[in-house]
């Protein structure tokens, strides 16, 4: 499914949790018999739903780390009525400047991919034990994306954010020792 969400557009918000959904909400549900298969049965609402809210939390983290080379492709997935909102032209974006307009939009979208991301910890349990730590890990170094963003001033127009090599191992180690204490094998 191609949706393309353009600053001439006039699409609302909603539309582009829609594209969140279809683009990776979508795969993460497909995922869900695979490794989920000793809860399915019983919890298959919560882990739909679990990993649905991940997979639309890592969307608008996509989103969020390619806009500049989006911008480049002449794609925009921000809403225009999001960018009106905020007060952010479409000339601001292609020329990359960052104001605080611009810091306080991309906060918002970090926010809410943040608030996607808590939804999933709560329930990560639900998956099988030898899924757990690749699930989890995933959506750490996916947050870890934002968490660059946000360390970078909200600066997504002039470079694309990565979890820098030395903070994946941390973030690895910290996963691995979250499992143990709650009594998971990695």
């Amino acid at each position: 499914v191609t949706i393309i969400i353009t600053v001439q557009s006039s699409q609302k918000k909603t539309l582009m949790l829609t594209y969140c959904y279809k683009a990776a909400g979508t795969v993460g549900l497909m995922l869900v018999p695979i490794l989920a298969t000793k809860q399915y049965e019983k919890n298959t609402h919560a882990l739909s739903s679990a990993a649905i809210t991940l997979g639309k939390a890592m969307q608008i983290t996509n989103i969020l780390r390619d806009v500049r080379e989006d911008i480049k492709r002449g794609r925009v997935y921000f809403p225009s009525e999001t960018l009106k909102r905020y007060d952010v032209s479409p000339k601001t974006l292609q020329a990359g400047r960052i104001t605080t307009n611009y810091q306080t939009l991309i906060n918002d979208y970090i926010k809410q991919a943040r608030k996607m991301y808590q939804t999933f910890y709560e329930a990560f349990e639900y998956f099988d034990d030898d899924a757990i730590y690749p699930i989890l890990l995933a959506a750490q170094m996916y947050e870890g994306i934002v968490d660059e963003i946000e360390n970078n001033h909200y600066d997504n127009l002039t470079k694309r954010h990565v979890v820098p090599v030395w903070r994946k191992s941390t973030i690895m180690i910290k996963v691995k020792t979250h499992l143990k204490r709650l009594g998971h094998s990695v």
